[in-house]
């Protein structure tokens, strides 16, 4: 889906978050003119911002407790938490990167989204799937370098406690992942298996039964 800078409604703007983006395109030689971008400029530039999120300016964490309670009021009463986390804070988690990127994104006019899901390489051989945890869960973005094409970008710092950390399951999780195959099993061949999934077996089967 494309989504035209002329048909978009909604684009985040903060004088200050704008400054840092053209002083950091600056830095790396791109062009600030930035009423046409090339493909070549615009990979160029999402890069910058992914690679600028992901120093060791910035901190990937889920806990909250770091902030005094007077840094937590003074958030909670903030117009703009994404430029305090850009600007000041610079600490949280997947979310707070992926909303800062595209942020910095849309102040120089580079279309951008947000994008939620999963990110998991942990396959089990024995069920040939794919063993998903809630800690999981992660945010990423994605940006429009050319009409219809969006490049994938994840700007959250390689850390112990990200999502793309991924790390071998400990014996106790493999037992909780055989157990809940075990469970699965038992609720739809057992205790859910009733007249009507009866009827369909009988269905699926009499064809070749006869």
């Amino acid at each position: 889906i494309s989504s035209p800078l002329t048909n978009r409604r909604h684009r985040y703007f903060n004088e200050k978050v704008q400054d840092l983006a053209l002083a950091l395109l600056k830095e790396n030689n791109i062009d600030s003119n930035l009423e046409s971008i090339s493909f070549d400029a615009s990979e160029r530039i999402a890069k910058v911002f992914e690679q600028y999120l992901r120093s060791n300016r910035f901190t990937y964490s889920i806990d909250a407790g770091f902030f005094s309670t007077e840094e937590r009021i003074e958030m909670e009463k903030d117009d703009d938490p994404i430029a305090s986390f850009i600007l000041n804070h610079k600490r949280g988690h997947c979310e707070y990167f992926a909303a800062a990127m595209a942020a910095m994104c849309d102040t120089v006019n580079l279309p951008a989204r947000v994008v939620t899901g999963y990110y998991v390489d942990r396959w089990d051989e024995a069920n040939n799937e794919y063993i998903v945890f809630q800690r999981d869960a992660h945010a990423w973005v994605e940006v429009e370098v050319e009409p219809m094409a969006w490049e994938t970008y994840d700007p959250t710092p390689f850390s112990q406690d990200a999502p793309t950390w991924q790390t071998e399951m400990t014996f106790m999780q493999r037992i909780r992942v055989e157990w809940q195959h075990w469970e699965l099993a038992w609720q739809s061949g057992v205790i859910s298996y009733d007249a009507l999934a009866q009827k369909k077996l009988i269905g699926f089967i009499a064809p070749y039964w006869n």
